[in-house]
């Protein structure tokens, strides 16, 4: 289970790795790099701060979140502030945000649910692989028996195998499309609930 501590203030990195130690996590803490050297480390989550001196890891997430890769981290913010920051960590496509300083035994607990909301997303991934192996396969049947003078009678078979593998890629592309909309959904609830309560609390 991988962790990178992208961009954070030295405080925030102490109080993070102290609030995740002993709970098998690989955590990696690093700056400055760029979105294609963020998705090559793999990592499953990703932990940022925003901070009123540097908003540089606003345009990052966003860069993620567009980015065409199926193996994305989950994105955890940290803002120093409160509700208010908190719903615009979310309007850019954090997974969750957390208000600094924050209760440790809480933090741990939401980057627990992060992985939890991650290994369905990694299963779908999964399955679409095995789907594209599956095609590619196929079309391996196909170039094989297209070369084979004595199947001439069984030709019905190539576009029913070539089907079946179009199905599954698209079944499997449709799910991934499905879940990735519901966890927007989510995001943009809990945004709108955050800005509801900052809202109230100025009147």
């Amino acid at each position: 289970m991988r962790i990178l501590l992208f961009d954070l203030g030295m405080e925030s990195t102490q109080e993070v790795k102290q609030a995740l130690s002993g709970q098998g996590y690989e955590i990696a803490a690093d700056t400055g790099l760029t979105v294609e050297e963020i998705l090559a480390l793999s990592a499953e989550v990703l932990i940022t701060e925003a901070t009123p001196s540097d908003l540089s890891c606003c345009g990052v997430i966003s860069q993620i979140k567009a980015s065409p890769d199926p193996q994305i981290p989950r994105i955890v913010m940290i803002v120093h502030g409160g509700a208010l920051e908190r719903a615009r960590g979310l309007d850019l496509g954090a997974d969750d945000v957390v208000s600094f300083p924050f209760e440790p035994l809480e933090f741990a607990a939401k980057i627990r649910t992060q992985f939890r909301e991650r290994q369905p997303e990694m299963e779908l991934e999964a399955k679409l692989k095995e789907a594209l192996k599956r095609e590619h396969l196929a079309q391996v049947a196909v170039e094989a028996l297209s070369r084979d003078t004595n199947t001439r009678p069984r030709s019905w078979l190539m576009p029913a195998i070539l089907g079946l593998s179009a199905a599954a890629v698209l079944a499997a592309l449709v799910t991934v499309i499905s879940n990735a909309k519901s966890s927007f959904r989510k995001r943009r609830i809990a945004s709108t609930g955050l800005r509801t309560k900052a809202a109230s609390r100025k009147r």
